[in-house]
């Protein structure tokens, strides 16, 4: 699947309007583009750059009109307007084909993606072990802050690297890595969990739920080359800490089914996708929102975390989806 900025990134590689002129009917189709934008949801990527592209994109839909899969122009009843037209799509949802991490293994960006635009190399649903817990007299402190509820974040350097059962080499002319860790609540006197590097004290932290369990999530709003985001969800147990899932892309939950079990809404940069993942028995399956509400290549999706609903925007046809248990589908409601 494109890029959906590949257009019209094209088009301005080659001089946007050296030869089209900037028409009153284009100027008004830039307009209502703005007003769209303002109205779309999607949290994938940077506002202003959105803005932007979707100008540049609806210059390029009045030089240059919608054109089927094949090349040919698309009707009036096709394409999106026949899929906004629609009141419901099935909600097609396959069991996850993903190994899953061993620990101590190495990702490397050249194994494939999981899903199509979705970074994750292995299952994003990790194996439940606890994080390792160390003597806090082993460390020392560098500092510390709350988090309301689950206990305390540390970032810390380790006073002998042999501490830790997968070491890390001092660096920087022997100055001492940074570590990142928790005091919980409930736990223990005089130990802490052991959890990741330094950078990691300084994401943003929330208390929330997803698969039907209180996590901790922990997102970092660029962690890739490819800009995109990461986010862990751990939670707490007597053992400690276990990582319960990470997504490589901006992920929200919500219970959009009304189960109890909070799905996890996975929104990418790569290839504008959105996948809603299920946790059923230690195991994941997944469905594209893209694929579901039949988007072409430059159809946009979002996602509205603060009302639970997907969006499907082309041109100046807009509509919104909310995903209905009963009929197992996306389905349309009133803006």
């Amino acid at each position: 699947m494109n890029d959906i900025r590949a257009p019209w990134e094209n088009k301005v590689k080659q001089g946007l309007f050296s030869e089209d002129p900037f028409t009153e009917e284009m100027h008004a189709t830039v307009l209502k583009a703005v007003d769209r934008r303002r109205r779309l949801p999607f949290r994938s990527w940077n506002g202003v750059a959105a803005a932007i592209a979707v100008c540049l994109m609806a210059v390029l839909l009045v030089i240059r009109p919608w054109e089927g899969n094949d090349g040919s122009a698309a009707s009036g009843d096709e394409g999106l307007a026949g899929v906004t037209n629609a009141q419901s799509f099935p909600a097609a949802f396959h069991p996850l084909d993903a190994q899953v991490l061993p620990a101590g293994a190495t990702i490397r960006e050249n194994d494939p993606d999981i899903l199509p635009g979705l970074s994750d190399k292995y299952t994003p649903l990790r194996n439940g072990e606890y994080a390792q817990r160390i003597p806090e007299s082993d460390i020392d402190l560098i500092e510390r802050k709350e988090i309301p509820g689950f206990g305390m974040a540390i970032r810390y350097t380790l006073k002998s690297e042999s501490t830790v059962t997968a070491p890390k080499v001092e660096k920087d002319g022997g100055k001492k890595i940074a570590y990142f860790g928790f005091k919980l609540d409930g736990q223990p006197e005089g130990t802490i969990v052991h959890f990741g590097t330094g950078h990691m004290y300084d994401l943003d932290f929330e208390m929330s739920r997803l698969f039907g369990q209180e996590v901790l999530k922990i997102a970092q709003a660029e962690c890739r080359i490819d800009g995109e985001s990461c986010v862990w969800y751990v939670r707490k147990g007597e053992g400690g800490v276990a990582e319960l899932a990470m997504f490589s892309a901006a992920s929200y939950e919500r219970d959009l089914d009304g189960d109890g079990r909070e799905e996890a809404i996975v929104a990418t940069r790569k290839q504008n996708e959105i996948y809603v993942f299920k946790e059923n028995g230690g195991k994941l399956s997944w469905t594209s929102v893209r694929n579901d509400l039949k988007a072409g290549p430059d159809d946009v999706v979002g996602y509205d975390e603060s009302e639970g609903i997907f969006t499907l925007a082309r041109e100046d046809s807009f509509a919104s989806f909310r995903y209905s248990e009963t009929d197992k589908s996306l389905v349309r409601i009133d803006d």
